[in-house]
């Protein structure tokens, strides 16, 4: 990622922090992803939680999606800034599903989904070099 590129989307979050924090209260896909959040870890999200750059998405108009395989809302990894062509991070690199993106990316494949078999290949053919976080994650 350019950091020209960088600082540009984040002037506009800034530029842009009223109409965030008014979608952060009441957008209703926000809304339903803020009650599943608390439902599952017991606490109200931050905006401004450091491994996931909420107010970046909400800015660049992303907003949570239903996400079938476990039944529930998630936000995107990251996102392309029109007309750059060019993805921003929304996800911190420690964020506990920073590694779903690019096993999906080398794979083509949801890695919840995966079998272990298809595991075994894609590992075979190198797709998951640099990934050895992600194996042990879903190995255990």
């Amino acid at each position: 990622m350019e950091p020209r590129l960088l600082n540009l989307v984040d002037r506009l979050v800034r530029a842009r922090d009223q109409d965030v924090e008014v979608a952060w209260r009441f957008d209703p896909a926000i809304r339903k992803w803020r009650r599943e959040f608390v439902q599952r870890f017991g606490y109200e999200p931050s905006l401004d939680d450091p491994d996931y750059n909420y107010r970046r998405a909400i800015a660049l108009g992303l907003r949570p999606e239903y996400y079938p395989a476990d039944d529930s809302m998630h936000w995107m990894q990251d996102a392309e800034v029109a007309p750059f062509r060019q993805r921003v991070p929304l996800k911190a690199p420690d964020h506990p599903t920073a590694w779903m993106g690019p096993v999906y990316e080398a794979t083509g494949t949801d890695p919840r989904e995966m079998t272990p078999a298809q595991w075994e290949e894609a590992e075979a053919q190198g797709a998951l070099s640099g990934l050895p976080r992600a194996l042990k994650r879903l190995r255990r």
